[in-house]
């Protein structure tokens, strides 16, 4: 606890001062009972480095509503000061689903060592928007404290949370898993959760994925030989080239870009020259897609 008040107590050193008349006038505009002039003055106040935002955000926290509300516990993800840490801390008990995952995204910008354990204690929230938050926190903050928690995680019904979790578990890299996720994969429906598997076996140990990828390019499901063959791009290896290639073909334009990703990884005259005439695709999607991602040699002169 010493270290957390220290750390807050140099951030309050290093903010500004305060001007109370600044402060009275946010006020009035900030518990406006107009819903246009209340809104405004929480993103101005989000978005300054006004020392006593926090003390005005957390005023807007008492509005009904919750287009409102939300803005205000983003904004306190903006001040990293103990206020801010107090008022998040709380909404983390809100009756709001909403509001509790909007306070676990904000809580990501303070210090890991602070915010971890609370974190934690949100995956045991009822509401699975809140857990899915957490997971995001946890794998871009790589809470590794959270472990032997998402190895649990991946036995959830929820599609969404299996998702999530099999996402963070990728990011932290927990060798143990593969195993586990390998099952996964061969028992699964559900292709996001098929395709968070491919990808956490690749982050954990590419060595072992190798094979799993590559005899996934032979898959009748288009969608998991495309993503095989990504993942696969991603870490050097073109072997995916064939199933790209008559992908390009297929009439559903998603499936075009999904293959056009794949080509984006290739630096060979061959996958440069198939980009280019994606720019001709009859599908509008397909052809920004590619000049939005893609230049040609004459742009990059």
């Amino acid at each position: 606890m010493r270290k957390v008040v220290k750390f807050f107590v140099f951030v309050f050193l290093i903010q500004g001062v305060c001007f109370p008349q600044t402060f009275e006038e946010l006020k009035k505009r900030i518990t406006s009972s107009r819903d246009l002039e209340r809104r405004q003055a929480v993103y101005e106040v989000a978005h300054s480095t006004l020392s006593f935002a926090p003390q005005l955000l957390e005023l807007a926290l008492e509005s009904d509503d919750i287009f409102t509300k939300r803005m205000a516990v983003s904004g306190l993800g903006n001040f990293i000061t103990l206020k801010s840490f107090e008022i998040l801390h709380r909404c983390l008990r809100d009756e709001l689903a909403v509001i509790r995952a909007d306070a676990i995204v904000a809580l990501a910008n303070f210090p890991k060592d602070i915010i971890q354990d609370e974190i934690l204690k949100m995956l045991d929230d009822t509401n699975f928007i809140v857990i899915k938050e957490s997971l995001k926190v946890i794998g871009k903050l790589k809470i590794m404290k959270a472990r032997t928690k998402l190895l649990k995680l991946l036995d959830e019904k929820s599609e969404i949370i299996r998702t999530a979790t099999l996402n963070a578990i990728a990011e932290l890299q927990i060798k143990e898993a593969f195993e586990k996720i390998k099952e996964i994969f061969e028992k699964e429906n559900s292709l996001s959760v098929k395709k968070s598997a491919l990808f956490a076996m690749s982050k954990i140990d590419i060595e072992k994925a190798y094979p799993i990828l590559r005899e996934n390019l032979e898959n009748k499901d288009i969608k998991i030989a495309l993503y095989s063959a990504f993942v696969l791009a991603q870490n050097m290896d073109t072997s995916g080239k064939d199933i790209v290639k008559k992908a390009l073909k297929n009439p559903d334009p998603q499936i075009r870009i999904e293959a056009a990703k794949v080509l984006l990884y290739y630096d060979d005259d061959e996958s440069k020259t198939l980009l280019k005439g994606l720019l001709n695709d009859p599908d509008s999607s397909v052809r920004n897609f590619v000049k939005n991602n893609f230049k040609t040699e004459e742009e990059e002169k």
